[in-house]
């Protein structure tokens, strides 16, 4: 008897996992498809003096594509569109991708 009660247990958990899993892709795929502005990555590379082009050639294009999904999962691009329409010039600490703009302006091909 112990046996099919573990066996239940781990069906259980199994199906639980699934579930979840499921409502998280669920959620993120209606947030990028319901989301129709353009994403503020682009605006605030600009903003930190980065060019895609540059950016594109370095070998962290992994890192690249990484920041710009988060960018897109995002919940909240709110502050960044109102930090990017107030024309702020320094960047925005609750965003995600701050530390990427910092890492991508210190290398050496953005230094030139």
């Amino acid at each position: 008897m112990d046996t099919l009660v573990v066996m239940t247990l781990a069906v259980v958990a199994g199906l639980a996992m699934i579930a979840m899993m499921s409502w998280c892709a669920a959620v993120g795929w209606r947030r990028i498809m319901q989301d129709d502005a353009p994403l503020p990555f682009f605006s605030m590379l600009r903003r930190h003096g980065l060019a895609l082009e540059d950016l594109k050639q370095t070998p962290n294009q992994e890192k690249l594509a990484l920041a710009v999904r988060h960018c897109a999962m995002c919940s909240d691009k709110n502050p960044c569109s109102r930090s990017l329409a107030s024309g702020e010039r320094e960047g925005a600490p609750y965003c995600p991708n701050e530390r990427f703009f910092e890492e991508a302006k210190s290398t050496p091909s953005q230094q030139t």
